[in-house]
């Protein structure tokens, strides 16, 4: 039975949907008895979804996603806040991830809009988990990774859901990358850097101002920033120009300059040292809409002239 295949009739969805829960059963039971395995094993928990989401008839996903929640239930009886934790929100994300890709939606778009409801839903479940069992997940978290003293646990959590899901939809993508290429769907022209480089000097700006208001969620933004850059970063790398590669060099060093000048200052009251990584994120999205610019101003001349 080939994986990456669309299903048509009831018996072949069923059997395929209860395949992709299965999985999902193993993955929170070996995580039951081997606690370590699991921030491996979480990682492609979204990819079943997404799966099912696109090879399987959309009316069926319901009963797939209340199977699958209720078997890991049912399988760790004892303890299911991880399913809570870490299932359920990638049951959501893995929807979303899929119907993206059907509606053929640019793949930087599918991963951080899936990215995000991932972490809407993690958020969600932590008061949830508290609820039932009267505990901190995020603190039972810290204790793993001798963190629960930390002084600054808030902004750690931030930063590790953030990065959790993030990572999640990544490796997603890296799994089914030969499927994902048959939809023609990678964005390759400079719109889309443009548009991703827009979005980070939107992000640059909400690091600013949560720097002041909400401090301890600004990591958030500044690891999207992070993320987002990569693209526009090798876009313009592509261009082989002698010009852009020295800018890339000067932002570089720049950055690592702005970086060491500012830590020791932005982490006096607060541990606001790595905000300034964003700074290279905000260079290379200033560099490659002027970049784009250019490349639209001498398209209009070529027009002109042709004309």
């Amino acid at each position: 039975m080939s994986v990456f295949k669309k299903r048509e009739t009831l018996t072949q969805n069923i059997a395929y949907m209860a395949l992709m829960s299965a999985i999902n059963v193993i993955i929170v039971l070996l995580s039951a008895w081997i606690p370590f395995l699991f921030f491996i094993l979480v990682l492609v928990l979204p990819l079943t979804s997404l799966i099912v989401t696109y090879y399987c008839k959309k009316i069926y996903f319901p009963i797939y996603a209340v199977t699958t929640i209720l078997l890991c239930i049912v399988s760790t009886i004892w303890n299911f806040a991880d399913t809570i934790f870490y299932v359920v929100p990638s049951i959501f994300s893995g929807l979303i991830f899929g119907l993206f890709l059907e509606k053929k939606y640019p793949i930087l778009i599918t991963i951080i809009v899936s990215a995000i409801v991932q972490q809407c839903f993690t958020y969600l479940s932590i008061p949830i988990v508290k609820l039932i069992y009267e505990r901190d997940i995020v603190y039972d978290l810290a204790t793993v990774f001798s963190l629960k003293d930390y002084k600054y646990l808030e902004y750690v959590k931030h930063m590790f859901i953030t990065f959790m899901s993030l990572t999640q939809m990544t490796l997603t993508i890296i799994v089914i990358i030969d499927e994902i290429k048959k939809f023609d769907i990678f964005p390759n022209d400079q719109d889309e850097t443009t548009f991703v480089s827009i979005d980070i000097f939107i992000l640059s700006l909400l690091v600013i101002l949560f720097s002041f208001i909400y401090s301890e969620i600004v990591y958030i933004f500044v690891i999207y920033m992070l993320f987002l850059s990569v693209y526009p970063f090798i876009e313009l790398i592509k261009r082989k120009s002698l010009a852009i590669n020295i800018m890339l060099l000067i932002t570089l060093v720049a950055s690592f300059l702005l970086l060491v000048g500012l830590y020791s200052s932005l982490n006096k009251n607060k541990p606001l040292g790595l905000v300034s990584l964003s700074i290279f994120p905000f260079f290379i999205s200033l560099i490659t809409i002027m970049n784009n610019c250019l490349l639209n101003k001498r398209n209009k001349v070529r027009i002109n002239n042709g004309k």
